[in-house]
């Protein structure tokens, strides 16, 4: 009897696949059958077991709709509301954007029906983020503040961190790119600890791969490739990977901006297989492809490349920011081939978009100003209105300004001779350090093995930089990364990660503390230099201008140069 249901489920199963080919149209029918067949052996599963198997079925979507659907018939089948809109929630991750909508609407009628906030937060962030997806930036950022108003009223801090992420994309799309920036540290910081739940795993990706994303806008090409390498490894532990395919092109995207090619067609070609169920993804996966073969010369795949995305438009518009540069670049392709009928085509798909794509922009950027990093100001300025309302004297409002400004005058000398009180503690601190600093042995680095560099170049390169501190060529203004890297034999992948990891700080902060702290000792040992000017000694230990020079001692030390040099000969006379 087994044998006969199961020679016909397969028997169904081919029917369909059959039927489809013939119609030559998609079918859901399959994932229908599928989830008919696991229906029953899924029944006995706890909500919890569904959740888990969801979360963990990564980018298969198929099998991730059929625990999102065995979850929400559970939960109609217990007349349980809250439950209800989880499963809701589930199915919207997973659908196209349009369908998302429709179920992000009813995360937010069943989450009112269970009284549930957080489900109230989950519904208007699920809107927010399928606007997003369409290029609906207004209506994104509404949603998205609204879900905000409810988290902060609730003190929900980890739905808070979720809306941040949300208005950190609408940054970056938006070009305010070190604000996105900003968010996404700050975001990454929150996860700065165990994270045992799935669901938090997942954001703490999702703000790792903005943060290299970012890192890769503003060509800080040596940050990015780090936060990538986290990420891909990070990912690649998860059970479902789920983020692998997307820090995966953001590593090929930072490999081709370094003009590592080769090595980024290699990880793009193998994040676009694995991308397939996000088409704005694998849209701009599209374009960096595009930007690679056109430096290669491969103008057929060039142009191949930009039509693929030009067919994607016309069924899913999410991938419209994608699609201006593709026909740009068709443009210009058919412009140097002369071919000025298909030239002519891909202007006015150009315009359309454009227009499209004007109104889309037109009031997001002041938006988000008004109405997220605003709503402080103005809340703070309404009070003010009010008082100032209520007809106060003119004698009595001078009265409080003449005490307010006594106040701040006092308050002023109080942080005047704080602020000298706290440079004094710096200054004897530091010099405390310094007599240590004289008697102290530096130990030798103990190298660690590392999957991202050898333990032999390791080596060699931290016996390089010792022989580069003693002879204190750090005191070159042309010291640059590439040029030490040459000086050491080595490349500036290798000799960046291992400032990076054993020195704790980046290229530019170790030339920058190097010189402080020879100027430190030179300063404390030989009274000619104590009387050059602060850009005479500048000049001398290697920075370009006085103010640069006098920011760095301040970063390292706390003190400004003049204020360290004064008491100095206080101290010494």
């Amino acid at each position: 009897m087994k044998r006969e249901k199961k020679f016909a489920v397969v028997l169904l199963i081919i029917l369909i696949l059959f039927s489809d080919s013939i119609s030559s149209k998609p079918s859901y029918k399959i994932i229908s059958v599928l989830q008919t067949i696991e229906k029953d052996s899924l029944k006995n599963k706890s909500y919890k077991n569904l959740k888990d198997s969801y979360y963990n079925s990564g980018n298969d979507f198929m099998i991730a709709s059929i625990y999102a659907n065995a979850y929400l018939d559970r939960a109609k089948n217990e007349n349980n509301n809250a439950e209800i809109a989880n499963g809701f929630l589930f199915l919207s991750e997973i659908s196209n954007e349009k369908k998302a909508l429709k179920y992000a609407d009813s995360i937010i009628l069943y989450g009112e029906k269970s009284k549930n906030k957080e489900l109230l937060i989950k519904g208007n962030i699920q809107k927010g983020i399928q606007h997003y997806y369409l290029a609906e930036y207004d209506k994104s950022l509404e949603k998205l503040l609204d879900a905000q108003k409810i988290a902060v009223e609730e003190n929900n801090e980890f739905q808070q961190v979720v809306i941040k992420h949300h208005i950190g994309n609408l940054k970056n799309v938006t070009k305010q790119r070190e604000e996105a920036l900003d968010i996404f540290r700050s975001n990454i910081k929150y996860f700065n600890k165990d994270i045992n739940d799935l669901e938090e795993k997942r954001q703490y990706l999702k703000s790792l791969f903005r943060l290299a994303n970012v890192y890769n806008v503003l060509r800080k090409l040596d940050s990015a490739e780090i936060i990538n390498k986290i990420g891909i490894k990070e990912a690649l532990e998860t059970e479902n990977r789920y983020m692998y395919p997307l820090f995966l092109a953001c590593y090929g995207s930072t490999l081709q901006l370094s003009g590592r090619t080769n090595m980024a067609l290699d990880s793009l070609k193998k994040s676009a297989r694995l991308t397939n169920n996000r088409k704005a993804r694998l849209a701009s996966i599209y374009l960096i492809i595009c930007k690679i073969e056109n430096q290669k010369g491969n103008y057929r795949q060039y142009e191949n490349y930009l039509l693929k995305i030009d067919s994607m438009y016309t069924n899913h518009p999410e991938t419209i920011k994608e699609t201006k540069i593709a026909y740009e670049a068709l443009i210009n392709f058919h412009r140097r081939n002369k071919n000025h009928e298909q030239q002519l085509v891909f202007m006015n798909k150009l315009i359309r978009v454009d227009s499209i794509l004007d109104i889309k922009f037109q009031n997001i950027n002041k938006n988000i100003a008004r109405n997220y990093e605003n709503k402080k100001i103005i809340s703070e300025k309404e009070n003010i209105i009010k008082k100032l309302d209520k007809g106060k004297k003119q004698y009595s409002y001078f009265i409080f300004t003449m005490g307010i400004a006594i106040i701040g005058l006092l308050f002023l000398i109080y942080l005047f001779y704080k602020k000298k009180m706290i440079y004094q503690t710096r200054f004897d601190q530091l010099m405390k350090d310094q007599s240590s600093l004289k008697n102290q042995i530096k130990k030798p680095i103990k190298i660690k093995k590392q999957d991202s560099i050898p333990e032999e170049i390791a080596t060699n390169i931290s016996e390089g930089l010792k022989v580069f501190e003693i002879e204190n060529k750090f005191l070159s203004k042309n010291i640059s990364l590439k040029e030490l890297a040459t000086i050491l034999k080595t490349n500036t992948s290798y000799l960046s990660f291992f400032i990076n990891y054993y020195k704790k700080k980046n290229f530019s902060r170790y030339i920058s503390d190097l010189r402080i702290q020879y100027t430190i000792n030179k300063l404390t040992e030989d009274r000619t230099f104590r009387s050059y000017s602060i850009k005479a000694i500048a000049n001398e230990v290697g920075f370009k201008s006085q103010e640069a020079f006098s920011k760095a001692f301040y970063k390292k030390t706390g003190l400004y140069p003049s204020y360290f040099i004064k008491n100095l000969q206080k101290t010494k006379s």
